[in-house]
């Protein structure tokens, strides 16, 4: 299961870096996680 979930957070940060281009580098470490936080609660609840 936790595997699933790196997996899947590698894959957003993927599609964020296509999304954004590499402004998504100079977000803080906080605020990464939080839309990691963010994106696996949604996955969970689907």
């Amino acid at each position: 299961m936790f595997k699933t979930h790196v997996l899947t957070s590698k894959e957003l940060m993927i599609d964020k870096n296509h999304d954004y281009g590499e402004a998504w580098r100079d977000m803080r470490v906080s605020s990464l996680t939080d839309l990691n936080s963010a994106e696996v609660t949604c996955v969970l609840n689907k």
